[in-house]
């Protein structure tokens, strides 16, 4: 094998996301999409290993993202004098990541506590189980819930 040669990863060989659908798929894109500030998707027409590619990448995005370096510091107003250190924005991922650690939240009151903070979220049921699986995944400890019948 040359250097020139790619061996493409087969859908099986990428764990979890081979054995989604696409719209899955979608819902995890645009889940990532939304925490890394970047465009979400409505559909998808291309071959399933290009999104699957395209959610990899916002993946590896979202775990590099890293505060900026500031290389002076602006004056202070009125309201910051108090040197009390400045809050961090609260993000839709975190906000589902800490709800998902209560087994007595399903994942419908867990989309209900994030829609009444981020009104304008395009979160669903289906995102919110697709951070809970990349969570087990990664090892984290996430409560099981059971599945509604209907």
């Amino acid at each position: 094998m040359n250097a020139m040669t790619k061996i493409e990863p087969t859908l099986h060989d990428r764990g979890a996301y081979g054995q989604m659908t696409i719209a899955e798929l979608l819902d995890v894109h645009n889940d990532l999409a939304e925490r890394c500030g970047t465009d979400v998707l409505k559909s998808w027409k291309r071959a399933k290993p290009e999104l699957i590619d395209r959610i990899e990448a916002l993946g590896a995005d979202q775990a590099d993202t890293h505060e900026p370096e500031t290389t002076e510091k602006a004056e202070p107003t009125d309201d910051e004098a108090d040197d009390t250190p400045e809050q961090p924005k609260r993000t839709i991922g975190a906000l589902v990541q800490e709800l998902l650690m209560d087994e007595a939240l399903g994942y419908e009151a867990i989309l209900e506590q994030v829609m009444a903070e981020f009104s304008d979220a395009k979160t669903s049921v289906r995102s919110i189980a697709s951070v809970a699986a990349n969570l087990r995944k990664r090892g984290v400890d996430v409560p099981m819930r059971r599945k509604k019948k209907g």
